[in-house]
């Protein structure tokens, strides 16, 4: 597979408590299991002291990694292969698909 490699890439992994109104987030160059195990373990260390949090993940390999490494204070709840529909971040790729204007630069090599 060829990458689009003009352009520098962020990839962000979050996470919303709603009851507590608080989140945790991190930007990435990269995303694969040692970026997920640091998610996971800024998740770990946002969780209250006696409290679990559980991490509602889809099918991508870095959730499902034999070398992640899950803290005891979470767990993963893994949705069914192929559910779209339950997986509450898809509606927030959605709105933001049909709301938010694509901000697009030309390559730096391309002249006008």
């Amino acid at each position: 597979m060829s990458r689009d490699q003009r352009h520098p890439n962020a990839y962000i992994f979050g996470a919303v408590c709603p009851a507590r109104d608080k989140g945790v987030a991190l930007v990435l160059p990269d995303v694969n299991t040692d970026a997920m195990n640091r998610h996971l373990m800024e998740i770990s260390r946002n969780v209250q002291p006696n409290a679990h949090a559980v991490i509602i993940i889809d099918g991508a390999g870095w959730h499902k990694a034999i070398d992640l490494v899950v803290p005891n204070n979470p767990s993963l709840l893994c949705l069914p292969p192929y559910s779209p529909e339950l997986n509450a971040q898809e509606n927030v790729w959605q709105y933001l698909r049909q709301n938010v204007p694509l901000r697009r630069r030309p390559p730096s090599n391309v002249t006008r």
